[in-house]
C-alpha cells in the first residue's frame, strides 16, 4: 500500500475507535478521549514511520491494547515487533501457527531477526531499509535454525511464509531473485542496534567497529543503548559503553566521533544517574564536558556531527564563560571604514566606526532567562514607551519560540523575539552593568 497522507491517517485513527465504539467496547466519550490520546502520540514519531499503512496499524493495535504509546522509542519497537511477531503465530481453523508448526520459539528467532537486520544494515548505506537476498537471509536463519530439526527445510518454509504474509519481515522482489526488508528503516536499526549489544564480545567493542563509518551506524547505536535502559535495564552495561567510547585525549576523528556518541548516550542515561555511579561517573562527566567543548572548538568533525555536540552540551551543561552566565566573553574589534546605506535606506556613503566590543557568542536562552527571572516582562522601566505599549498590546510574557523544544536549550541562541524584546533586555542588562 501507498503511503497514507496526513490527512488519511487522521481519519485511519478516527475510523480505527469509531468501529470500536460501533462495535460497544468504547462509550462515544472514551473512544474520543483514544483517538486523541493517540493523535498526540504519534504526533511526536516520525512522519514517514506513521504513514505506512502497516506500522499505523500494528501502532493503533498497541494503543488499545496498552491505552497509550510507550514513552520510550525503544519499547514502542519492541511492542510493535510483538505484534507483528503475532501475524505468525496467529492460527487458522484447524492449523498449528506458522513458528508452532516448524518448532521456532521467540528465543531463537529473535536473534536470528537481530541478525538479519545487522546484515541488511551493514550492507546498504543509504536512508531506505536494504533489501536482503535470498541466499543471505537464508544463511543467516539456516544458522540459528542449527540447534533444530531440518534446519535448511525450516529456513526455507520461514521465507516462502514471508512472501506471502507481511510481518516484521516481508518478501519483495520477483520470483527468481526475491529479496526481503523491514516494514522500515527504523525497525531495521533497531534490531541491527540490540544485535551490536548482543553480539561476541562487548558493545563498546562493537560500536568502536562503526566509528569509522561516520554518523551512518549512529541511531542503531543510539537504539541498541536505549534498549539496554529501557527494556532490558542493565544500566551498568550502558554506562560502561559511554564510559569506554570517551577517551581521555581524543586525537583522530574517529576518536572525536567516539567522544559525540558517548555524548549522547550520557544524555539518554541521564546526568544525575550517572554521577551516583561508584564507578568513576563524575570523572567520566569531567571529561566529557571538556572533550565535548574542545571538539566544538576545532574542526574536529563534520559540520553536522559539531552541532549535535553542541546540542549534547546543551542537555548536559555547557561550562563555557560567556555562554550560559555573564559576564560576557567579550572579544575587542578595532573599528574601521565600512560603506552603509543603499537605494531603499539612503544613498551609499562611507561611515568611521570607532573600536568597539562584541559577545564571542549569540545572546543564548539562559542568558535571556536571567532577564525574564529577574521580572523583565513586568518591570516597565526596562521598556521604551512604544515597547511597554506593544508589550502590553501583545500580552507579551516570554518570546515566542520559547517553548519550542527545537530551539529552548540553553545554550541555544535566543530566538523569537522582538525589536523591543531585545531593547528591553538591553536596558536590564547595561543597569546590571553586566
Amino acid at each position: 500500500l501507498a503511503h497514507f497522507t496526513e490527512e488519511q491517517v487522521q481519519q485511519f485513527v478516527q475510523h480505527w475507535y469509531g468501529a470500536l465504539h460501533e462495535a460497544k467496547q468504547f462509550t462515544q466519550t472514551e473512544a474520543q478521549n483514544r483517538i486523541d490520546s493517540m493523535l498526540a502520540a504519534i504526533g511526536t514519531l516520525e512522519r514517514d514511520l506513521v504513514a505506512n499503512p502497516l506500522l499505523l496499524t500494528t501502532m493503533a493495535v498497541v494503543h488499545y491494547n496498552d491505552t497509550k504509546l510507550p514513552h520510550e522509542r525503544v519499547k514502542l519497537y519492541k511492542r510493535a515487533a510483538e505484534v507483528l511477531l503475532k501475524r505468525w503465530q496467529m492460527h487458522r481453523a484447524g492449523q498449528a501457527g506458522l513458528l508452532e508448526s516448524l518448532g521456532i520459539s521467540d528465543s531463537v528467532l529473535y536473534p536470528a531477526l537481530y541478525e538479519l537486520a545487522y546484515t541488511a544494515h551493514d550492507s546498504a548505506k543509504d536512508k531506505a531499509a536494504a533489501d536482503l537476498p535470498h541466499e543471505a537471509a537464508h544463511k543467516v536463519l539456516r544458522r540459528h535454525f542449527a540447534g533444530l530439526p531440518e534446519p535448511l527445510h525450516k529456513a526455507t518454509a520461514f521465507l516462502e511464509y514471508i512472501d506471502r504474509t507481511a510481518g516484521l519481515l516481508h518478501g519483495r522482489g520477483s520470483v527468481e531473485n526475491p529479496v526481503y526488508a523491514f516494514p522500515h528503516r527504523t525497525f531495521q536499526e533497531y534490531f541491527a542496534g540490540v544485535y551490536l549489544t548482543k553480539a561476541r564480545g562487548r558493545f563498546e567493542d562493537a560500536l568502536a567497529s562503526k566509528l569509522p563509518e561516520g554518523d551512518y551506524w549512529q541511531v542503531a547505536a543510539r537504539l541498541g543503548l536505549e534498549n539496554l535502559l529501557h527494556n532490558e535495564h542493565t544500566r551498568e552495561r550502558a554506562c560502561d559503553a559511554a564510559y569506554a567510547l570517551c577517551v581521555e585525549n581524543p586525537a583522530s576523528e574517529v576518536e572525536w566521533r567516539g567522544v559525540l556518541w558517548s555524548g549522547l548516550f550520557a544524555v539518554e542515561i541521564g546526568k544525575e544517574q550517572i554521577k551516583q555511579d561508584e564507578r568513576g561517573g563524575e570523572r567520566y562527566l569531567t571529561r566529557l564536558t571538556n572533550n565535548l567543548i574542545k571538539l566544538l572548538a576545532g574542526n574536529k568533525l563534520p559540520h553536522r556531527e559539531r552541532a549535535e555536540a553542541g546540542f549534547v552540551l546543551g542537555k548536559l551543561g555547557d561550562t563555557r564563560p560567556g555562554v550560559c552566565s555573564f559576564p560576557f566573553d567579550w572579544v575587542t574589534l578595532p573599528g574601521g571604514r565600512f560603506m552603509m546605506g543603499d537605494e531603499n535606506d539612503g544613498p551609499a556613503h562611507e561611515v568611521e566606526l570607532s573600536p568597539f566590543k562584541i559577545s564571542r557568542y549569540p545572546i543564548t536562552n539562559a542568558q535571556f532567562a536571567a532577564f525574564m527571572q529577574a521580572g523583565g516582562y513586568e518591570e516597565k522601566k526596562w521598556w521604551s514607551n512604544e515597547g511597554w505599549k506593544a508589550r502590553l498590546k501583545e500580552k507579551w510574557e516570554q518570546p515566542d519560540s520559547w517553548n519550542d523544544e527545537s530551539f529552548n536549550l540553553p545554550n541555544q541562541p535566543i530566538v523569537g523575539v522582538s525589536w523591543f524584546e531585545a531593547e528591553a533586555f538591553c536596558n536590564w542588562l547595561s543597569a546590571e552593568g553586566m
